[in-house]
Order: C-alpha cells, then structure tokens, then sequence
C-alpha cells in the first residue's frame, strides 16, 4: 500500500469528519483534528448506531459498511471494517485512537494525547472525584465534561476549547458538566457501595449487573465500584440488551474483549461493548463460569430499591 499525505488526501477542501462523541478519545480526537484543520466539520456518532456517510477522516468508530473516508483511525480489537477507506491507520496495541491520529496528522499536543490514553485504557493517576476540591487526574475534567454534553454544538465547544484553550481552565469553563457528572457518580456510588459485598457474601467473583436506566445511575461508576470493591469481572446489561463488560485491572483471567468479540463486539481486553441480547443471559453465565468465574445475577433496580445488600440471613 502506497501511504499519502495529509495534504493529498485533503486536497485544500473543508474536511469533514466523524468521531466518537461520548468519550475522552472521540472527543480528544475531534481536537486534533481541528488543531489541524480548524475549519473542520466534525459529526458524531456511536460504535453501537449504524454510521453511514462520506468523510475524509473517521476516527475512533468503527468502519461501517454504510461509511466511505479517505482515512480510518481507531484501535479497538476486532473492529469492523466493513466500509471503504483510501487509507487505514489501525493498531489495536494503541492505547488510543488519538495516539494514532495525532502521528498521522504531525500534530504536537502530548498532553492532551496523553489525556485519551489514560482514559481510554482505565490507566486514570487517581479515584474519580466526586466534587471540584483537592488534586485529580485532570484527565477526569474532559471525561465528566463530556459525559454531560448531550448535544453536538457543546460537544464542538468542549473540543475547541481542548484544542486552542488552557486545560487548566476546563474546569471554569464546562463547571456545569462536570458538576453534572460528579453529582451523579456520588449519588451512584452511595447507592451501590455495598454492592461489592453482595456479590461476594453470594460467594462470588463475577457480577452480571442487570441495569434498566443509565441515564439515573452511571454505569461507569457502578462497574469501578465492583472492580475496586475486589470484583474479577462484571458485565453490565443494559435493558435493549447491550452488555459492557469491565475486568479488572489486576486480574489477567479473562479478555473483556475475548467475551465481547463471540456476540459480535469489540473493545480492549480490560473493557469490551456488545450486543448481548436478553436472550442470551445465561449462556454469558455459563461462558464466564467456565472460565473459572463463579457468577451471579444482581438486578440493579431491585438492589437500590431495598436500600442496598441483603442481610446475612437473606444471602
């Protein structure tokens, strides 16, 4: 494969691109993308939507049959390529799609490529914050930014910002999102602290966490409360059948992205998005029990809805 140019494969037209539009990495990449073209047009979408278009760089996603770019960019295991591309820049040992974007593109922005990676390979430097106070990883300031942006015009704000901004004032300037999401973890991780123990007074490793609304409890915060908790492996389900399932950080037993590529997914080998399916709860069971998981249900509604963990008299 002969590998173009920026330059060539633009050809001096507004660039149109489509990235990952809830989360560090999509977000991150939208930022290289206009440090380099600042007149870009950006357009969003999700791995789980079906993604159709013309653009010339298609970044963090995957490459849909309805999809034609000149240029693809992403690191996920197993992802699809099932659109057309002139030119792929694919490695799934990346930690992130902007890693891999910024080389491309000769853009010099290692903090912010060094933000996507750690958020993007749970390789956060602290505990999620629950407030504004004390010192993070101010890679959590663009996460809980821009898991509370839920329209495209912000979402371009947020990128811009990263982009021409001072990082340091991102807390200043999207304090309302990032209150939002910080409120939200608080009140999730209140409601589920005892979950980890449930799980283990049930004598087990591995939670299936069946989840109805991830729009009142994060599900984010929901898994890191049951991995830090000492739970191996939980795969939350969501009620249109989408499961994400999370392995903890220290245990080296299962690929989240080994589970994930049977139904038809992808992701990385600590955190993995597919289509489960209702119907197929239980063969997901059985699969991680013969990895040596002993496995529980925990329906989350029912477990807030009582006030946490059952009794010992009740387990």
């Amino acid at each position: 494969m002969v590998f173009m140019s920026i330059e060539e494969i633009v050809r001096e037209r507004t660039v149109r691109a489509l990235t990952h539009g809830s989360d560090v990495d999509g977000v991150v990449c939208a930022a290289l993308i206009l440090k380099r073209f600042p007149d870009a047009s950006i357009d969003l979408g999700s791995p789980s939507a079906d993604l159709s278009g013309e653009y010339e760089i298609v970044a963090d996603l995957p490459l849909q049959k309805g999809l034609r770019t000149k240029i693809w960019v992403d690191h996920h295991a197993n992802a699809k390529v099932e659109g057309i591309c002139e030119q792929m820049i694919y490695d799934p040992s990346s930690k992130s799609a902007a890693s891999l974007l910024a080389k491309f593109l000769d853009v010099r922005a290692p903090e912010l490529v060094e933000i996507a990676d750690r958020a993007d390979s749970a390789g956060y430097l602290t505990e999620p914050p629950f407030d504004l106070a004390g010192e993070y990883d101010i890679a959590w300031d663009v996460n809980d930014a821009v898991k509370a942006i839920f329209y495209k015009g912000r979402f371009i704000e947020l990128a811009k910002f990263l982009a021409f901004g001072n990082l340091h004032e991102l807390k200043r300037k999207f304090m309302i999102e990032i209150l939002y999401s910080r409120n939200s973890r608080k009140r999730t991780f209140d409601a589920v602290r005892d979950l980890p123990l449930e799980v283990k007074l049930r004598g087990a490793d591995a939670a299936i966490i069946i989840m109805q609304d991830d729009r009142i409890l994060r599900p984010g915060t929901v898994a890191h409360a049951l991995l830090s908790g000492g739970v191996k492996v939980c795969v939350i389900i969501f009620s249109d059948g989408r499961g994400w399932i999370n392995v903890g950080r220290d245990f080296d037993g299962v690929s989240a992205v080994g589970i994930a590529e049977r139904y038809g997914g992808g992701g990385h080998a600590k955190s993995a998005g597919a289509k489960v399916g209702l119907e197929n709860l239980e063969k997901l069971k059985k699969e991680l029990e013969e990895l040596g998981l002993r496995t529980v249900f925990v329906d989350l509604k029912e477990f807030v809805g009582r006030g946490g963990r059952k009794s010992s008299a009740q387990v």
